[in-house]
């Protein structure tokens, strides 16, 4: 295994320079191997068997240096700089030139005429950035967002009219100033960006690598979107901090025919790839004898799968599916992770089988981990994630924040180099996430003095520590998860209410079912009593469906509409959606009007 760190000290100049920062990383390869390939974008938009368009390390960087140039023109460092643009290459030469330009560039996505993008026009009004780098074909469409939505989208500069050359030479950043603005996927009307620091960005580039192995030269195949932590910073980052090369399809290439990324996994001889469950389950689905005797898995030593609870039946098919493709089943690594922490927490080391394990699941719903037989009565499949990677995970009890002993269930917490600096200008909420003390200190649990006291990330997810490895069980914050996107429930709540009027103000749950084949999103709202006759049932539940599809891009599975009372509310007027679903599970005894997707 190629030891990074010991490479780059190899070269004198950033000898002298050390600590390195990511932009040291791009800058040595495109000097010392100035003729690898970077990056590979394979466009299925214009051709059905896609056309793959490349750039070396060298390509890269004097993109990059041309792309911050023009920046500087109109952004002073600080200036935060939003990336509407579709995933290509011209995405990551924007955001590298954004890192050396040092303005904080804010992932996102073009927009889209089928696509709702009332969530750019919430982070453009949250960050107002100076500058928006897009493409050609989307100005027309941002210029709309413009004169419409009257966004602030600052200068608009397409970034496929910016010709390499300019001899731009970035400054070296300070470990603490922010590099980027990675906006939380799960929410559009009350966007939160967590600030991602120079540090945070070359820690979190180290551990990825550490955890993969991956050496100069070797592939990585990718189809998760670059807005999204696990796109960007699993496949985009890491590849360019190990002088790698990655290869790309965009994720509605990906959702057309799965089959793509396979075949991208099998002609590269990509080592390494990452993707959420449900990547897993189209691949499955998606399976042709016919159209796949020709993939050869051989090469692949780490399928990273997390990004939303993963399922065994999932892990189970795909290895079986492509087991006599040469796919190795020790290649899978269940991992966990999140943005505040810059996207990968724990993960299961290369080589280690992901252990699937059964338990109780009376046990774990009252806190307590007993392992139980595969078939036993109330048994419950849990994928294990691993073990925490140049970090530290504890279990705590969210009420009291007390940590908690291997075997009990609670909240995780994070602490490391990697946890990022809060959420733009949210100060009170910042302190509250990302410095959480645990109440004992825990150097009174663990035989560490330097055991930190404070600054631990509440990450709101629940799990527990079992024979070494990390359980996640369920998450406090109640994001739904869709097709490897989160979802605020405030923000699905507040589109049902714009969508209907009939309903009682601050009446309505949006929480998720397991139901395979879909999201298992589902919707329940009091219909005010008043209203309950006049009511058409069939368009109200029309209007719910077409709203949350439009703004949010998800199905949903199930629409109950009730009569007053039926939604268990706090003492202090808060939405119980756990309660809400056990409830909906059990069956509400007085219901309006109910629509369930069965198609799916």
């Amino acid at each position: 295994m190629v030891d990074m760190a010991e490479l780059l000290l190899a070269e004198p100049e950033s000898a002298a320079s050390h600590p390195y920062s990511l932009i040291d990383a791009i800058r040595h390869w495109a000097r010392k191997r100035p003729h690898d390939f970077a990056c590979t974008f394979v466009d299925y938009g214009r051709h059905r068997d896609g056309l793959a368009h490349t750039w070396t390390y060298a390509e890269l960087d004097a993109h990059a240096r041309a792309i911050a140039q023009r920046v500087r023109e109109t952004a002073d460092p600080g200036d935060r700089v939003l990336l509407a643009l579709p995933q290509g290459l011209s995405y990551i030469a924007a955001f590298v030139g954004c890192l050396y330009a040092g303005v904080i560039s804010v992932p996102l996505y073009a927009p889209h005429l089928l696509v709702s993008s009332g969530r750019l026009v919430s982070v453009a009004h949250d960050c107002a950035p100076a500058v928006t780098l897009t493409d050609t074909a989307s100005v027309a469409n941002l210029g709309e967002l413009v004169e419409e939505r009257r966004a602030d989208l600052g200068r608009i500069i397409a970034c496929d009219t910016i010709e390499p050359g300019p001899d731009f030479t970035p400054d070296r950043p300070d470990a603490n100033t922010v590099a980027y603005l990675q906006y939380t996927s799960g929410s559009t009307r009350r966007p939160a960006g967590v600030m991602v620091t120079h540090g945070n960005l070359w820690s979190q580039a180290e551990q990825v690598s550490a955890f993969s192995g991956l050496a100069p030269g070797e592939a990585l195949a990718a189809w998760t979107p670059f807005f999204h932590d696990m796109g960007l910073l699993l496949a985009v980052v890491h590849a360019l901090r190990c002088g790698a090369h990655g290869v790309y399809l965009a994720p509605h290439a990906f959702v057309q025919r799965p089959r793509r990324w396979v075949q991208l996994l099998s002609d590269y001889r990509a080592v390494a790839t990452a993707t959420p469950n449900f990547g897993l389950d189209r691949a499955v689905q998606a399976f042709s004898v016919q159209q796949h005797t020709e993939f050869d898995l051989s090469a692949l030593r780490l399928v990273l799968v997390g990004a939303e609870p993963i399922r065994p039946e999932s892990v189970t098919a795909f290895t079986e599916t492509y087991r006599e493709h040469g796919l190795d089943p020790r290649a899978f690594s269940g991992g966990w992770g999140l943005a505040e922490a810059g996207c990968l927490v724990t993960g299961v080391p290369l080589s280690e089988h992901t252990p699937i394990r059964w338990f109780d699941r009376t046990e774990l719903g009252a806190g307590r981990v007993r392992e139980t037989e595969p078939h036993a009565s109330g048994a419950t499949a849990q994928v294990g994630c691993g073990v925490p990677w140049q970090q530290d995970v504890i279990v705590v009890d969210p009420d009291t924040c007390a940590p908690l002993p291997e075997g009990q269930v609670g909240e995780l917490w994070v602490h490391g180099p990697n946890v990022c600096a809060g959420y733009y200008r949210r100060p009170a909420e910042s302190a509250e996430v990302f410095d959480a003390r645990p109440v004992p200190p825990p150097e009174l649990v663990h035989d560490d003095p330097t055991y930190p006291a404070r600054g631990w990330l509440r990450t709101g997810d629940l799990g527990f520590v079992h024979r070494g490895s990390v359980y996640v069980t369920s998450r406090l914050k109640d994001v739904v998860i869709v097709n490897g996107a989160n979802h605020s429930p405030f923000d699905l709540e507040a589109t049902v209410a714009e969508a209907l009027p009939q309903l009682r103000p601050w009446h309505v749950a949006a929480f998720q079912v397991d139901e395979p084949g879909t999201g298992g999103l589902v919707i329940v709202g009091e219909i005010e009593a008043g209203r309950i006759k006049a009511l058409d049932a069939e368009a109200a539940i029309t209007r719910v469906r077409q709203a949350i599809g439009r703004d949010h891009s998800i199905d949903v599975f199930d629409v109950v509409l009730t009569r007053p009372g039926k939604i268990p509310k706090t003492s202090s007027g808060k939405i119980q959606r756990r309660a809400c679903r056990d409830r909906y599970l059990t069956g509400f005894d007085t219901v309006v009007a109910a629509f369930r997707d069965t198609a799916g």
